[in-house]
């Protein structure tokens, strides 16, 4: 399934052999995820099948667990090591999704779903 246009692009891409971390802030205010004051009450986070199909995880291992700290999140990433060389990583790479979905503290609560972009190339 094609990555949808108004998806939010991270701006640090990522070798596919490395470990990163990445922080993203959930935006709030009018015409943006949240609505002013609102706060997140629970997420998930998950790769999109074909981001899954090409290596890409979310890590949770050693204490790199996705957190969400108000509404910062903080993630860690990586490739299947089996995959490194794959072609997809080569000259421009690929861009992968991930897929958050938050449960807003608003009563009633409200539901969000926002796909994030990584970009994965051979650095």
């Amino acid at each position: 399934m094609p990555l949808p246009p108004n998806a939010k692009a991270l701006t640090q891409a990522m070798d596919p052999s490395d470990v990163e971390v990445f922080e993203l802030t959930i935006d709030q205010g009018d015409d943006k995820t949240l609505m002013t004051g609102e706060g997140v009450a629970d997420f998930n986070f998950a790769v999109t099948a074909e981001a899954a199909a090409a290596g890409l995880r979310i890590m949770e291992e050693d204490g790199r667990r996705p957190t969400l700290t108000g509404l910062l999140l903080r993630f860690w990433l990586a490739v299947d090591p089996a995959l490194f060389g794959a072609a997809a990583f080569s000259g421009e790479g690929i861009s992968l999704g991930l897929e958050l979905t938050l449960k807003t503290d608003s009563v009633p609560y409200r539901t969000k779903q926002k796909t994030i972009v990584v970009k994965v190339a051979q650095q």
